[in-house]
């Protein structure tokens, strides 16, 4: 794994740089590292559009969340709206993970006060809105 971050710029991977490393790393062809790219994230969404979850050991958990509706505010009126019911995806970083990206990034002098990276309460989640149909 550290092949691949000491790689990359410190802006948004896109599918075709995915596909790219994996050309590097595994030395597939273009073509069959863009096939398992779209593939891979064709099955994911697949998986929770249905309403399951896909659990990828080592990194973290999909899941699908159903967020109810409830009383908001039109933040350029003030105007009180209801906020629709919606389902969200939630990703949760895997204990693996976590545990990498809270390591400092350089281990600090002997004898400093420097404070590392602590790791964090909570859990890391992060939510996609998913537009229904219905």
């Amino acid at each position: 794994m550290n092949y691949l971050l000491d790689n990359l710029e410190l802006s948004s991977l896109t599918k075709a740089e995915l596909a790219e490393k994996l050309t590097d790393l595994i030395g597939l062809s273009n073509r069959e590292a863009r096939d398992i790219v779209e593939g891979f994230f064709e099955i994911v969404s697949d998986q929770l559009v249905q309403g399951g979850s896909v659990k990828l050991a080592g990194f973290g958990n999909f899941s699908i969340l159903e967020k109810k509706a409830r009383p908001g505010r039109n933040l350029h009126t003030g105007e009180a709206v209801e906020v629709k019911a919606r389902r969200t995806i939630r990703f949760q970083t895997g204990p693996k993970l976590r545990k990498e990206m809270w390591q400092p990034a350089t281990p600090p002098e002997n004898n400093t006060t420097e404070r590392t990276a602590e790791k964090p309460k909570t859990t890391m989640s992060t939510s996609v809105h998913i537009k229904s149909p219905y």
